[in-house]
């Protein structure tokens, strides 16, 4: 249960990083400078704008290193003219955060949630004026950000075809990666390339850059939404690449991924494209996307003692679980990653009831949990 220590305050005055712009003010997509924001340190700060032709986009740096580039957001949709251009800045808030609050078991028993947070309110300058949120938390290591679609009555059932979330890098940098959406799901041994050489990937994806920091791209809070792979689009661009929604997947075209590991979205002839849905995600709104989180360090173990991502997802809703106790697992999963046991039948066939007893057995005797 999360302990408030330090309250929210409201920055409500117009500086570089806050400012409120009134809508019949606005003209144009490019009537409104950058609005931008430091960390409660100082170390790390973003940058929000709109492009020439009105589209969403940002920046983000790391103790004075430029660690993303000019990246576009947005969302491409079926049957409308997207959530991407054409875009005016209606209302920017800014507000500070800065709690502490109790883990049931962890690491850390206190965690703090200290973050600086732009709320930016776009709405389209054509007749329709679908609006479009995206709210962006900086921390003293990382930025997180979202996207939100407020309640409206011209746009409140809609399916997501592609996210245009970039992440463009600064130079080719050293990666760790797993293929996604590949014939073995998440079973497969890390890979270490530059990132020109990624094609569609899991996240967390890591890199080290040539100065020698490290840099994470990942997600939080995903609930109600696809997961997020991560696929180069060009030079050291990446883009979002969500899953395709399962229940609209043709099972051939996972059957024939699966037949020759090629992951599912670089089918590429067009027999295959047509086994594939096209819808990514169903929105109903009010809703929100997952967080978008780039976490950066000096030391590559600073990434795993981070909790940005623990404080981006939503809080404790069960209630006490003081009930929920650390313990240890014995069972046959690492006999089969050892070869020694099969999930198949056969002559090692270890995925049986005998066997399973004897496990349950061992660990009791052995006090396992």
């Amino acid at each position: 249960m999360k302990i408030l220590i330090l309250g929210l305050v409201s920055l409500f005055f117009v500086i570089s990083c806050s400012r409120t712009n009134n809508e019949s003010s606005v003209t144009n997509p490019t009537a409104v400078a950058p609005l931008s924001s430091k960390s409660p340190n100082g170390k790390t700060e973003f940058s929000f704008f709109l492009t020439e032709e009105g589209q969403p986009a940002y920046t983000f740096s790391f103790d004075n290193q430029l660690v993303i580039d000019k990246s576009l957001l947005g969302f491409e949709v079926k049957d409308l003219d997207g959530l991407a251009k054409g875009f005016k800045v209606v209302n920017s808030e800014l507000t500070t955060f800065d709690e502490t609050w109790e883990q049931p078991w962890g690491e850390e028993r206190f965690i703090r949630n200290n973050y600086y947070q732009l709320r930016v309110s776009l709405q389209e300058i054509a007749s329709a004026g679908k609006r479009l949120d995206i709210v962006f938390r900086v921390f003293d290591d990382a930025l997180g950000f979202r996207y939100e679609f407020p309640k409206q009555s011209n746009l409140s059932s809609f399916e997501i075809t592609k996210e245009l979330t970039e992440f463009n890098l600064t130079g080719d940098h050293t990666s760790w990666w797993t293929p996604a959406l590949a014939g073995e799901k998440y079973e497969y041994l890390t890979e270490k390339t530059p990132i020109s050489e990624v094609k569609l990937v899991h996240t967390p994806l890591t890199m080290e850059t040539e100065s020698g920091l490290y840099i994470a791209i990942h997600e939080a809070a995903l609930r109600n939404f696809s997961t997020m792979n991560l696929s180069l689009k060009s030079g050291n661009m990446l883009q979002a690449e969500l899953v395709p929604w399962n229940k609209n997947i043709d099972v051939k075209a996972l059957a024939k991924a699966k037949s020759d590991k090629t992951p599912v979205n670089q089918l590429t002839t067009e027999e295959d494209a047509e086994l594939i849905s096209p819808i990514k995600a169903y929105v109903e709104a009010p809703s929100v996307t997952p967080w978008r989180t780039i976490q950066v360090a000096e030391k590559a173990i600073d990434l795993i003692t981070s909790y940005v991502a623990l404080n981006l997802n939503d809080p404790n809703e069960l209630g006490d679980v003081s009930w929920v106790k650390p313990g240890k697992y014995v069972g046959i999963w690492w006999e089969m990653h050892l070869g020694l046991g099969s999930w198949n039948s056969g002559e090692n066939h270890a995925a049986n009831t005998a066997n399973v007893k004897k496990y349950i057995d061992f660990a009791e005797k052995n006090g396992f949990a």
